[in-house]
C-alpha cells in the first residue's frame, strides 16, 4: 500500500492537500490485504467482489459476490416473462445497495 499527497483546489481558491492511501483490487491484486486493515480497523462484514477467497478469522463474515454471474441472471430474468404475467415477480428479489 503505497501513500501518496493529493492537492486539489477548492472553489473558494484555496488548494488542499491530504495524505492517501491507494490498493490495487484489480483481479484480487490487494483484496487481501485490504480486507486485513478493514478487520484490523474492527470491520466484522464485508462484501468480497474480487475473484480470490479471502482468509479471515471466523468471527469475521465474509459474502463473497461474482458481478458477472448476478448480472447475467438479472438479464435473464428481465427478458423471461412469467406466465400470464407479461413479467417474472420474484417472492424474495435480490436487493444490492
Amino acid at each position: 500500500m503505497a501513500a501518496r499527497r493529493i492537492t486539489s483546489a477548492r472553489p473558494d481558491g484555496h488548494a488542499r492537500t491530504r495524505e492517501s492511501t491507494r490498493h490495487d483490487c484489480r483481479a484480487g491484486g490487494g483484496a487481501q490485504s485490504v480486507a486485513d486493515t478493514l478487520v484490523e480497523a474492527g470491520v466484522r462484514s464485508l462484501l468480497n467482489f474480487a475473484d480470490v477467497r479471502l482468509r479471515l478469522p471466523p468471527d469475521v463474515y465474509v459474502e463473497h459476490i461474482d458481478i458477472g454471474v448476478t448480472l447475467e441472471k438479472v438479464a435473464f430474468f428481465a427478458r423471461r416473462p412469467a406466465a400470464g404475467q407479461g413479467r417474472r415477480v420474484s417472492v424474495n428479489p435480490p436487493i444490492y445497495l
